[in-house]
């Protein structure tokens, strides 16, 4: 299992620290790697200590209303950039666009 979650659907004013504030409760945040495009939505890649972690951040999270943004958590495919050199990628179906 992945310890790595993508959110999608976020504003494009997010903070790191708010996504930290939603997250924190489900596991040790080991990354959290923003991404804002120049259109909306925003997207991360939020990477936990353990994958139980990352699994309990999709149960909890996912269409969790995030400042009137629905959220989309689900499993990233990959890994954050940097560790053993893969970088993360969108889930099937997921769009920055």
């Amino acid at each position: 299992m992945s310890r790595t979650v993508y959110v999608g659907n976020l504003p494009l004013d997010v903070k790191e620290r708010e996504l930290d504030d939603v997250f924190y409760k489900c596991g040790r945040i080991m990354e959290i790697d923003l991404k804002i495009p120049a259109r909306p939505p925003g997207f991360a890649f939020i990477e936990f200590d353990r994958a139980d972690e990352a699994d309990e951040a999709v149960r909890r999270r996912d269409g969790y209303d995030f400042d009137g943004y629905r959220l989309r958590v689900s499993p990233a495919v990959g890994s954050i950039a940097g560790e053993r050199g893969a970088t993360p990628r969108l889930p099937d179906g997921a769009s920055i666009f």
